[in-house]
């Protein structure tokens, strides 16, 4: 591993939420860092926020889907987290406006690496929960073994003129991504090393009665412990999960932590209805990537009390 001070990390989707985290604790860490964003005006903010860093930079690149759209701007790059994807509601064809925009965006950018990325060591990609879990059996619990193909399925069997569930769109496109990932790995033999990481689901619509919970700083540590582990991640799956959480047990931490606002906040249950169907293990980033997952109620505090100052 270089010095990071003499690294530069290509940090895709920059004006999103974990890559904003991301490119933060880089900077932190001494990195060199070039983000890319469709809308340079939407780059301002980070661009102010991180003047002080002195290291920082981006580069437009307004179609994921665009061949060439990577090629000059990979040569001088030694690490790429790829962590843009498309996200709409407003969808017609999910394989026109959500499949294909995820698996062309990821593969643009591992060819433009192979090709032209001569200083490229390691690439980490974002893929998600939604590429793992499904509606599986009772007492399941989901590793990194596991594909979640049912909105694959769900998605080869949609013919136009059917309605589209955009959630099944979102996690099909993440599946499909994940595996042109793998595919590519296997036909190219690229010199360089990849891994992707797993997180929780929070971007598909919460229409479930759990979730599994990540705290955003910790997926983004986890891709750069994933990036800095270099040959020893390559090839490698890692889930990031601190827990399963129920709305009731959310709810329960907020209206006892923030007694003032407890006319805002639901009241449920209290106590009651913490079990989930299933559980994801996030044990092997534990180990493999040493993390150590902030906890679901100190995430939810110190969320809330960011937020404020708003209200």
């Amino acid at each position: 591993m270089q010095d990071p001070s003499h690294s530069r990390v290509l940090v895709t989707g920059i004006t999103g939420y974990l890559a904003s985290h991301a490119a933060k604790q880089l900077l932190e860490a001494g990195y060199h860092v070039i983000g890319t964003a469709r809308n340079m005006e939407k780059a301002n903010a980070l661009r102010q926020q991180f003047a002080e860093f002195g290291r920082f930079e981006v580069a437009e690149v307004k179609d994921l889907e665009d061949a060439g759209a990577y090629d000059e701007l990979i040569k001088n790059i030694d690490y790429i987290l790829h962590i843009a994807s498309p996200l709409r509601m407003d969808i017609k064809d999910p394989l026109k406006d959500m499949v294909y925009p995820a698996v062309n965006g990821t593969t643009n950018v591992l060819n433009a690496a192979y090709t032209y990325g001569t200083n490229v060591k390691h690439v980490v990609v974002t893929s998600s929960l939604a590429a793992v879990a499904w509606s599986a059996k009772a007492g399941y619990t989901f590793d990194e073994k596991d594909w979640n193909d049912e909105p694959v399925n769900y998605i080869q069997a949609w013919t136009e003129g059917d309605d589209i569930h955009p959630g099944m769109a979102y996690m099909a496109a993440k599946n499909a991504a994940e595996r042109a990932v793998w595919e590519f790995r296997a036909a190219k033999n690229p010199k360089f090393g990849i891994a992707t990481i797993q997180g929780d689901n929070k971007e598909v619509p919460a229409a479930y009665p759990y979730q599994a919970f990540v705290d955003v700083r910790d997926a983004a540590k986890a891709h750069i412990k994933a990036m800095e582990l270099g040959e020893k991640s390559d090839g490698e799956r890692f889930i990031v999960v601190e827990k399963m959480f129920t709305w009731q047990e959310l709810v329960d931490i907020l209206r006892g932590r923030f007694p003032d606002f407890q006319d805002r906040i639901p009241k449920g249950t209290p106590g009651e209805n913490y079990e989930t169907m299933y559980t994801v293990s996030g044990e092997k980033a534990a180990q493999r990537l040493a993390m150590k997952y902030i906890d679901l109620e100190t995430s939810v505090v110190e969320t809330v009390t960011s937020l404020k100052q708003f209200w």
